[in-house]
């Protein structure tokens, strides 16, 4: 690990821009998140492969040489793993949204249907609330709001609403129902808006799905005591958005106005501030890189010394190794140089 102040290594991550601004989207915020990531592992594990890199991995390194300097009790290095723990924390769970997200996008190309139209992470306000919707599909018999559940364990909707894995921990304290109802609300109102806007005078119909995403090979079952919501498993959507029906149908003209109406809407991202100051992270960070490379003066001079020791007895022991082997080749090797004159030996 090469030494560097904790000023430097500041100065380094604001100049690359790296939790820098106070609110982001979504796609924006994991990127931050990956690109401090890999900022750390080039400066603890080493520059190749670093984007390789996950922050458990740096954690690991860091904790390990805490431990061999007898620094893993010490204030600043304590502080600075928490906030590697903190980010490492947040990246799991931005990943595993996200990447059950990419699942039930892969989907989409089962869907048979011409007319349907995939918008993902999907903004709306009406000035007072506001939600966020995973995906919304529009077909010519409607919209359909998708709410994606990463899942790797059995869930269980109880009867309040609450999505419980494991019968005890919940993704909300809020009902599905709820959240399910402000999301159908807010997007009717706005799409409602659109339509007179637009001059297109039929009915919004909307159906709505929660859709439980496992990683390949993983089954669960669910539990459904609140029986409100409809829902599906990934495996199955294609069919589920296939099959929508309702009593409106829409033109291919009015398809594509609100083609260019959801662009629109889709474009309006939601902003959130992360829930840590990324100052202090980095800060925190910083001085327990500069705490864990120390080495003092007298310290690094034997160290220094240690170093040409060990070059000058490699190199010795290469001339060595290099003049035997000249030796042996019929090479001439004077004060330990090989001159390259070669004897030609007649018979």
């Amino acid at each position: 690990m090469k030494k560097y102040t904790s000023k430097e290594i500041l100065e380094n991550l604001n100049e690359q821009g790296i939790l820098t601004r106070n609110d982001y989207t979504f796609v924006e915020y994991v990127d931050q998140l990956m690109k401090f990531q890999e900022a750390t592992a080039k400066l603890v594990i080493g520059e190749e492969n670093a984007h390789l890199v996950r922050m458990t991995e740096v954690i690991s390194r860091c904790e390990a040489m805490a431990r061999e300097k007898k620094l893993y009790y010490d204030s600043k290095v304590t502080e600075g793993l928490r906030a590697l723990r903190l980010i490492s924390k947040e990246i799991a769970v931005a990943m595993a949204g996200k990447r059950g997200e990419d699942r039930v996008a892969n989907t989409y190309q089962y869907v048979t249907r011409p007319d349907a139209r995939f918008f993902r992470n999907v903004f709306v306000s009406d000035g007072v609330e506001q939600t966020e919707i995973d995906s919304v599909v529009f077909t010519k018999n409607g919209f359909i709001i998708l709410e994606i559940k990463n899942a790797k364990e059995d869930i269980t909707l109880a009867p309040d609403g609450r999505i419980l894995f494991n019968n005890s921990s919940c993704y909300h304290d809020i009902s599905i129902g709820e959240k399910m109802d402000k999301k159908r609300r807010l997007l009717k109102k706005r799409l409602e808006e659109e339509f007179a806007n637009r001059g297109i005078e039929k009915e919004v119909k909307m159906d709505s799905l929660l859709v439980f995403s496992t990683p390949k090979g993983v089954r669960i079952q669910v539990h459904d005591q609140f029986k409100q919501e409809n829902y599906c498993f990934r495996c199955s959507l294609f069919n589920r958005i296939d099959g929508f029906q309702s009593s409106v149908q829409y033109t291919d003209e009015e398809l594509a106005v609100m083609d260019e109406m959801l662009q629109h809407i889709e474009t309006e991202q939601k902003r959130f501030a992360p829930k840590f100051n990324p100052e202090e992270v980095k800060r925190e960070f910083a001085v327990a890189y500069e705490e864990l490379t120390y080495v003092p003066e007298a310290e690094s001079k034997v160290v220094e010394n240690r170093e040409q020791v060990k070059e000058k007895s490699t190199f010795a022991g290469w001339i060595k190794r290099y003049s035997y082997q000249a030796a042996a080749a019929g090479l001439v090797v004077v004060s330990g140089v090989a001159l390259g004159v070669v004897s030609k030996i007649w018979k």
